[in-house]
């Protein structure tokens, strides 16, 4: 089984256990004796007993792995308050009592995870170094490589750059040769003029759904756009500054503030330039912003699912050329 698919199963698996017993609680059948048999420790097993033992076996390191437990087991606990009918607690009030613990640990847990981040950023940023290294590197020390770490990892690449863009150069990241794709079909002028858009739009959407529909809602969605809008003013300040770059074995594809793709210069069966538009295709991966990609790239064999990649860069006949030169020279 691979690594990323054993990482994911014990939050699946807490997933899963979570629709089914909510499910199971909340019907009236003979599957619960027609809610005769709502026990709580049917739930607290899977959650207490089984969860654990699913950690402990798909996650290697066994100080990540408890650390996980811990962290699923309280979420459980949450989830449990919620699912489980009032009238069948008996064990749970007391693991309840729990949930008013764990918020301020997790609290000083995460501030001094992000505390520990900030500094080393920082310290990078003064170096000049690679900041895509130092944000995968941090993240993985606290959470392993898993798709919440990638995750992690895109959100500190999203608020590096919207709070210190201005520290960060194309020149900084590793690489022999950098290739821009800001400029293609007026890429950063359009990306500019969405985010006016979202910006004048976001009070008038607040005042209408506060008045047409409800201030709980109107704040919900005034709160999503503001995430959304400081994604994309993150992406903006980064598309100009994380260039796709060739390595001494590799192509790195850095788009945006997305995480980056590499791919080994030995698994590229081809590269060619290209001047239509890509029909969707579940194989196929596009970075390209605005207009029809210019770069295609043949893999030998799949990259993260992908055996075709698509690049929109302002460059493409250089790129090419140099992946060329490098292929033949490995």
């Amino acid at each position: 089984m691979e690594l990323k698919v054993r990482s994911a199963l014990p939050i699946l698996f807490l997933i899963a256990i979570s629709i089914f017993w909510a499910n199971y609680y909340q019907s009236h059948s003979e599957l619960n004796n027609f809610g005769n048999a709502n026990f709580e420790w049917l739930f607290l097993i899977d959650s207490f007993v089984a969860l654990p033992i699913i950690c402990l076996l798909c996650i290697r390191e066994k100080k990540k792995a408890l650390v996980q437990s811990l962290f699923l087991c309280l979420l459980a606990i949450w989830i449990g308050s919620y699912i489980i009918p009032a009238s069948s607690k008996i064990v749970w009030p007391y693991l309840e009592m729990v949930r008013y613990v764990s918020v301020p640990i997790i609290l000083i847990v995460e501030c001094s995870v992000v505390l520990g981040v900030i500094l080393v950023i920082k310290a990078t940023l003064d170096t000049h170094g690679d900041i895509d290294k130092t944000i995968d590197g941090s993240v993985r020390r606290v959470l392993g490589s898993n798709s919440v770490a990638k995750f992690f990892g895109l959100e500190t690449r999203v608020w590096t750059f919207f709070l210190m863009a201005h520290r960060i150069s194309p020149s900084q990241f590793s690489g022999k040769e950098h290739f821009s794709y800001h400029n293609k079909d007026q890429a950063k002028s359009n990306a500019l003029g969405f985010l006016v858009i979202m910006i004048a739009e976001a009070p008038i959407m607040h005042i209408f759904l506060h008045y047409v529909w409800s201030p709980i809602a109107a704040n919900i969605i005034s709160l999503l756009t503001v995430i959304g809008i400081i994604f994309f003013v993150a992406d903006y300040r980064a598309m100009s500054r994380r260039p796709i770059s060739i390595t001494d074995d590799a192509l790195m594809i850095r788009f945006g503030v997305f995480n980056p793709l590499k791919i080994a210069l030995k698994d590229i069966a081809s590269i060619s330039a290209h001047a239509s538009e890509v029909p969707k295709n579940e194989h196929a991966k596009q970075y390209n912003y605005f207009g029809h990609p210019n770069v295609r790239i043949a893999l030998k064999r799949p990259v993260n699912g992908f055996d075709t990649v698509y690049l929109g860069l302002d460059q493409p006949n250089d790129l090419i050329k140099a992946v060329q030169a490098e292929v033949r020279s490995h």
